[in-house]
């Protein structure tokens, strides 16, 4: 739960309650009960006996503890402590987010059986502690997230669970027994169940799901999946009696889920997709006719999705079309359509829509009245809208959100936005002064269009393919890191087609690679480790090479995270500590992602270029190879030219031999007789291309020869001596 900071507690928008308020430890020297019943009645959307807090709080003002219904715990005995000797009659929800496994079970071991509702955010949660927590029998509401799989492993084990009327399991993938999980029968009465499923439990999960009669809420997390046929299946098999679906389906999904969707009869309340395509959803289907809120996210919709919306959704209670590239004629008509009749809540952030809809909305009749969360967050709007904005909503009677930081704000708007914080309105930081009026994000992408429609294109540079260059050299000199590379891809352009669906479109220089080799094998730097490289990006070199698949399943993961990754980015390798080396799928373009900033730093061009400069480094003796084991390192300067190999005389390895059989004693030589003929036929028989065809040419040799009276060498040892020399 994210808050929003007020002066007394922070109000976060819940989509299917209402509003959150949350008490923190900071404010309670100015609270006291009447305070908080006031603040709670003024919000008109949220009763009071739901009111998050914390245990600090309630040991600064006590007096609180009979409004409050939900704690908020780390685990720590101090909370014991200052729990215990209160009074908490409508204690019915608790969240706990213990720093390990030992403060979890400790919270969990001071937990009334009041307590029907608990939440679980730890970042490791072992087997123990959720079996501890399925054995509460008046359990009937159970949310884990940053967990691994022994959540699933618990719930298949335990013998006798709760009846829970609500599931989240987040970061929990259920497998193929999932559906056998939730076929349970002390889960068929489940009302709201939000699960990530892998690609092996889809089909399983829709079989299951389709029993689940008392069903309302479902949220699905099926971005592992890369098959469109279950999760359309899955859809259309889903009991009649949702009314509010979430899903989340990799790119090429949409077709499948939206003609799913568009197939179901039963009228939807709630409807979040994050998938693209969605400008083909039908939304004059019945299924969409009693529809009140739409949560839509996709980069590549833009103005289109604005037209299908007024032409085929009923009005809506609350519409979200966060960064979905609404720009100025989609934003105008939004703002004047039928469609915000109804809007009590409307998220329009980082989108370039046009600085006169917020002010056609305004004017709307009741819109004022009526909104209670509005949200242009980051839409480049200057002053000259945001201020009489401001000014306006100071007046809604219902608003409990504005959220407008990422705009210009003049002193007029800064005066609104510290009254409606007074109003405990949740507005975010406010700006001590004006701030400057930012270029409007719509006029700034029209420029950019334009000055690129009117820049004549700089002829392509060709492809280059590094790759034979590449490949001999490191056969020649680091067979180990030619070893490490895999084989190219099967079926090549098969695979790369099939990738194309989740990145757009897979360019020549990044196809021309996995054609190449596809990735490495192990997770040791092997080939990066010569590359270069900017100085803030050197700890390339310290990344391996993803296979295909890898790359597809971490690209699938990463976009899940929420941290702005584009559709474009294909994760080419990795350092295992969260560090990416990105490759834009189109141009080719090679950039290193950093996990702490989530930001991008160019490291090339194209990648053809990139590893043309290996290939070009290797011959110049830039690159070495440290051995076995290790990768390629890159010099400062070339290694010094090899010295030229001394002179040998022509029969040096025939005088060797010959040494080697008489200091061992296996030959018996004649005294006085010439080996000229002996020495020519040992060259003749060394010159031989297999050591089996060498051995006997040099025992026919030697038993033809005047010069040796006897032999003494069988033909093992004879080969052993042959491999011994080489």
């Amino acid at each position: 739960m994210t808050g929003f900071d007020t002066r007394f507690l922070d109000v976060t928008p819940n989509a299917k309650t209402g509003l959150v308020l949350f008490l923190r430890a900071r404010h309670a020297p100015e609270l006291d009960k009447t305070t908080v019943a006031d603040l709670v009645a003024r919000t008109h959307t949220f009763p009071p006996e739901t009111l998050w807090t914390t245990p600090a709080v309630l040991r600064e003002r006590p007096t609180l503890a009979p409004l409050v219904g939900s704690l908020w715990l780390d685990g720590e005995a101090s909370e014991r402590e200052a729990i215990e000797p209160l009074a908490l009659p409508r204690w019915t929800h608790a969240r706990i987010d213990a720093p390990n496994d030992h403060c979890l079970r400790d919270a969990l071991a001071f937990l009334p059986a009041s307590v029907r509702s608990i939440a679980i955010a730890s970042r490791s949660v072992s087997l123990d502690a959720v079996l501890a927590v399925l054995a509460r029998p008046s359990l009937e509401e159970l949310a884990i997230e940053h967990n691994d799989n022994d959540v699933a492993k618990a719930l298949r084990q335990q013998k006798r669970l709760p009846r829970l009327r609500r599931l989240q399991l987040a970061w929990t993938g259920l497998t193929a027994d999932g559906g056998r999980l939730l076929a349970r029968e002390e889960l068929a009465d489940l009302e709201s169940l939000s699960i990530q499923v892998r690609a092996r439990g889809v089909a399983e999960l829709g079989a299951a799901l389709a029993t689940h009669r008392a069903l309302r809420v479902l949220s699905i997390d099926a971005r592992s999946s890369t098959d469109p046929k279950p999760i359309a299946a899955l859809v259309a098999a889903l009991p009649d009696t949702i009314e509010e679906l979430e899903l989340k389906a990799p790119y090429d999904l949409a077709g499948a889920v939206s003609a799913a969707l568009a197939g179901r009869r039963t009228p939807l309340r709630a409807l979040a997709l994050a998938t693209s395509g969605l400008h083909h959803l039908d939304l004059r289907a019945p299924v969409f006719a009693s529809l009140e809120r739409l949560e839509l996210h996709d980069r590549e919709l833009g103005d289109r999705v604005i037209d299908a919306l007024i032409d085929r959704a009923p009005p809506l209670v609350d519409l979200d079309l966060a960064s979905c590239d609404i720009g100025p004629e989609g934003s105008m008509a939004l703002a004047r359509s039928r469609l915000l009749d109804r809007v009590e809540r409307l998220s329009l952030p980082h989108d370039p829509i046009d600085p006169r809809a917020p002010l056609a909305l305004l004017e709307r009749p009741g819109f004022v009245e009526r909104i209670v969360a509005l949200d242009l967050e980051s839409c480049g709007l200057p002053a000259s809208t945001v201020d009489p904005m401001l000014a306006a909503l100071a007046t809604a009677p219902r608003l409990a959100r504005a959220w407008l930081h990422g705009n210009a704000l003049g002193r007029e708007g800064i005066a609104a936005l510290r009254a409606l914080q007074g109003a405990h309105v949740s507005v975010g930081v406010i700006p001590e002064r004006p701030v400057r009026t930012p270029e409007p994000l719509h006029e700034r992408l029209s420029l950019e269009r334009e000055r690129r429609e009117r820049e004549v294109p700089a002829p392509p540079v060709p492809l280059v393919r590094p790759w034979p260059r590449i490949d001999r050299w490191l056969a020649a000199n680091a067979r180990a890191v030619l070893r490490s590379l895999r084989p190219p891809l099967r079926d090549a352009d098969a695979a790369l087609a099939k990738a194309a669906r989740f990145f757009g479109r897979i360019g020549e220089p990044l196809a021309d690679a996995y054609r190449a080799h596809d990735g490495q094998k192990g997770e040791v730097s092997q080939i990066l480790g010569a590359m270069r490289a900017p100085g803030n990006a050197l700890w390339v070199r310290g990344m391996s090479w993803h296979p295909l698949s890898a790359a597809i399943g971490t690209h699938l993961q990463m976009f899940g995270l929420g941290v702005g990754w584009e559709r474009s980015w294909f994760p080419f390798g990795g350092d295992g500590g969260g560090n990416l080396l990105v490759v834009e799928a189109g141009s080719g373009e090679v950039s290193v992602w950093d996990h702490e900033t989530a930001e991008l730093t160019t490291v090339s061009p194209r990648l053809d270029l990139w590893m043309e400069q290996l290939a070009n480094d290797m011959d110049a003796r830039l690159v070495v190879h440290g051995g076995d084991g290790e990768g390629l390192d890159l010099l400062a300067t070339p290694l010094p030219p090899e010295a030229p190999p001394p002179d040998r005389p022509p029969d040096l390895a025939v005088r060797n031999l010959l040494t080697e059989l008489l200091e061992r004693r296996l030959v018996a030589p004649k005294r006085g007789v010439d080996a000229t003929e002996l020495v020519a036929a040992l060259q003749r028989a060394l010159a031989a291309k297999t050591i089996a065809k060498r051995r006997e040419q040099v025992l026919a040799a030697l038993e033809s020869s005047p010069a040796i009276d006897d032999i003494f060498a069988d033909d093992e040892t004879l080969e052993d001596l042959l491999h011994e020399l080489g």
